[in-house]
């Protein structure tokens, strides 16, 4: 799994990967209060398609940021 550190990011692609893992946080938020959760996966997939682009990688990986992992998700069984 690759790592990604954000705060090696210039300024505007590092606002636009946390918006996306921001947005994709609230919406697992939302999954896990809807009766129909799967009705969100297309939406985070989109997410972290988006964040794929940016940082014009297709493996897996996680995000950095300030030294916190942001993305995939570890805290509270987020993933």
């Amino acid at each position: 799994m690759k790592e990604f550190d954000l705060d090696k990011f210039d300024e505007d692609r590092r606002f636009q990967i946390r918006l996306q893992v921001s947005l994709i946080r609230v919406a697992t938020d939302l999954q896990k209060l809807s009766s129909d959760p799967s009705r969100y996966d297309e939406y985070i997939l989109k997410r972290v398609g988006i964040i794929r682009n940016i940082m014009d990688y297709g493996g897996e990986f996680l995000i950095k940021y300030q030294g916190n992992i942001i993305f995939p998700f570890t805290a509270g069984g987020k993933k």
